[in-house]
C-alpha cells in the first residue's frame, strides 16, 4: 500500500491569508498616494524660491515603495502557495518518491530521528546516496499526513525506536533503581 503525503492546507492557506494582508495594504497606500485629495494637499509643497512642486517622502513612499513592496511579498506567498500545493511524497514499496523525482530506497536508510515528532511535529531521515550521507527533515508545519509516513517508513525499513538502538530500557520495563527499592522493603 502506498502512502502520500501532501503538502500542509494549513500553511498553504496561511501564505494566501499573507498576500491577501499585501494586497489590501498596497492598494491602501496606492489610494493614499495617487487619489485621496487630503492626503496629497498634506504632503505636497511648492518651493517659494523655485515654485517647483516637491514632494514629502511619505507620499512618495505611498506612490511607490510600498506597493511595490507589497506586490512583491504578495507575490512570494502566492508562488510558495500554489508550489506547496503541488509538492506530495509518495511511499511505496522500494522507497520515497518526492514531488521533484528524488527517489530514496528504504534500503539506503540509515537512520530515523522520531524522537521530536509527537512533541514537536518532526522527524529525521539521514540516508545515503551516491556515497554521501545526507539529512532529510520532515515537519508536520510543511506536510499533511506526516504520521502515516513515519509509520509506513518504520514498517519497511525495520526501525527500532531510539531507546532499544541506545540500548536503554523500555518505560514500563524495572530498572535498577526499582530492584534496589523493593530489596530495601524487607
Amino acid at each position: 500500500m502506498a502512502v502520500e503525503v501532501v503538502g500542509s492546507r494549513y500553511t498553504c492557506r496561511t501564505n494566501y491569508l499573507i498576500a491577501a494582508a499585501c494586497l489590501v495594504f498596497g492598494l491602501w497606500f496606492l489610494r493614499d498616494g495617487w487619489f485621496n485629495k487630503d492626503f496629497f494637499q498634506k504632503y505636497i509643497h511648492q518651493d517659494e524660491v523655485t515654485g517647483e512642486i516637491k514632494y514629502d517622502w511619505e507620499l512618495q513612499f505611498n506612490r511607490t515603495w510600498a506597493p511595490i513592496g507589497c506586490g512583491i511579498v504578495m507575490f512570494y506567498f502566492v508562488i510558495s502557495a500554489v508550489r506547496l500545493k503541488s509538492k506530495k511524497i509518495v511511499a511505496d514499496r522500494e522507497g520515497l518518491i518526492m514531488s521533484r523525482g528524488r527517489k530514496i530506497a528504504y534500503k539506503d536508510i540509515r537512520q530515523i530521528d522520531k524522537r521530536f515528532f509527537e512533541q514537536k511535529g518532526y522527524f529525521s531521515l539521514e540516508y545515503e546516496q551516491a556515497g554521501q550521507t545526507k539529512n532529510l527533515k520532515f515537519d508536520d508545519r510543511t506536510w499533511d499526513g506526516l504520521g502515516l509516513l513515519l509509520d509506513e517508513i518504520v514498517k519497511q525499513t525495520g526501525a527500532k525506536s531510539l531507546a532499544e538502538a541506545e540500548g536503554k530500557p523500555k518505560e514500563n520495563a524495572p530498572t535498577a533503581e526499582d530492584e534496589h527499592d523493593e530489596t530495601n522493603k524487607d
